[in-house]
């Protein structure tokens, strides 16, 4: 059956009952909440309800016309699939790939990644909310997103949704450093695991306001979403759980502030409770953040030492193989090549790998890295020194050791590449 509604702005647009109780936007831009089928059949001046129709029914009509009142509108909700459907747009525009996006490519538009985010980059805690690591990360939170968050923002106001969805975000992205922090975090899932904390704190504090099938459908949404996650971060090895795990705590930590008896008379309140959470939110992040900053330093050091080794070698290798072609083409002496050796080469490489010996950083695989380094830095140590040595004795035998040493540091590097790519 049709039915009319009308906006604003006085235009009328027919609606089915199918649509009652959700929104459309009427042409003229704004949003017009389509009534509860009740009242559409109250209306049309029909009876309320077919004597047939189920008691659950009438309450879910009801539960939603009280929502109406209390939240008119619901663009927050929208607002933030569309920032997160945008960021995805504009990565692939500029040629990221839609299904495996690489990690400079995630890094470069605001993934949070512990090296990177504890020097300075603390905006990424944020901004790693709105990167997804594919379409199909981007659809399965967005569609999560979707279902569950119209419901609660009508419940806490469009602010506190808002506050809810940031600060659930950002505790979520704190938390995942603090756990590991050399893993490249990405993603919405943090925040919605709030969205679902708060609603579940809401639904022990006033149960018997929300009808049953209102409960039922979230909680299969909720249950598909949660269990998917939990279940992958068991098996797979990139899934952040700890992001899922803070931003779930942070939402019921919200939802306690923000939650409120579902009828008019809790508006007022709302702007208290909003400055409540902001509040909240601020100590929770800026108090991670201040115990995170000394904790991390070790991480930073780090990974400021393995780049300016990566640096480092790639300029000793390089003016290695062009004093090795010199003196292949006998343009260098055996002295020669021996003092490009000692002068030019090995200072700095002794150094960098004394640098990387003494640092012990709080994350296990970055230790793992760091040993790999030093181990592969005494490899080619050894045999540039031996390499040396021969040269300035005319030790053929040497010679040929230093060149196995050679070749050994080589098979090594790749093999460390390889494992720590697959790490």
């Amino acid at each position: 059956m049709e039915y009319q509604v009308a906006c604003e702005c006085g235009r009328r647009t027919v609606v089915t009952s199918g649509m009652a109780g959700t929104d459309m936007i009427c042409p003229c831009g704004r949003t017009v909440a389509i009534p509860a089928l009740y009242h559409l059949r109250q209306q049309a001046g029909l009876p309320g309800y077919p004597e047939v129709a189920p008691d659950e029914e009438r309450a879910r009509d009801e539960f939603r016309l009280k929502l109406i009142e209390l939240t008119p509108r619901v663009y927050v909700t929208r607002t933030l699939i569309a920032i997160n459907v945008l960021v995805f747009i504009l990565m692939t525009a500029t040629g990221i790939s839609a299904t495996d996006p690489s990690i400079p490519d995630l890094l470069k538009w605001g993934a949070s990644f512990g090296p990177e985010t504890a020097d300075g980059g603390w905006w990424r805690l944020l901004t790693a909310t709105f990167v997804h690591m594919g379409i199909l990360h981007l659809a399965m939170n967005m569609l999560v997103l979707g279902a569950a968050g119209p419901l609660v923002e009508r419940m806490v106001g469009n602010v506190g949704f808002l506050l809810l969805y940031v600060v659930s975000g950002i505790v979520g992205s704190l938390v995942s450093l603090l756990w590991h922090c050399t893993l490249v975090g990405a993603g919405a899932s943090g925040a919605i695991f709030g969205v679902y904390g708060a609603f579940l704190s809401m639904v022990f504090r006033d149960r018997e306001s929300i009808p049953t099938m209102n409960l039922g459908r979230l909680r299969n949404s909720g249950i598909a979403f949660l269990g998917v996650n939990l279940i992958l971060g068991l098996f797979v090895s990139n899934i952040d759980s700890a992001a899922h795990v803070g931003g779930f705590i942070g939402g019921i930590l919200c939802g306690i502030v923000l939650g409120q008896q579902l009828s008019p008379a809790a508006i007022p309140g709302r702007s208290k409770r909003n400055r409540f959470v902001a509040g909240m939110g601020l100590i929770l992040i800026l108090g991670g953040i201040l115990f995170a900053r000394p904790w991390l330093g070790d991480v930073v050091r780090a990974q400021h030492e393995l780049e300016q080794f990566d640096a480092m070698e790639s300029k000793a290798i390089d003016l290695f193989n062009r004093a090795l072609a010199q003196w292949q083409r006998e343009e260098l002496t055996d002295a020669a090549f021996a003092d490009i050796l000692e002068r030019d080469i090995l200072p700095d490489w002794k150094d960098s790998r004394r640098k990387l010996k003494s640092l012990s950083p709080p994350s296990e695989i970055l230790r793992l890295h760091l040993g790999l380094v030093v181990e592969y830095a005494n490899l080619r140590q050894t045999s540039w020194e031996l390499l040396a040595t021969a040269l300035r004795t005319g030790d053929h035998v040497l010679v040929q050791e230093a060149w196995q040493k050679q070749e050994g540091a080589d098979t090594f590097a790749k093999r460390m590449v390889e494992y720590l790519e697959k790490r």
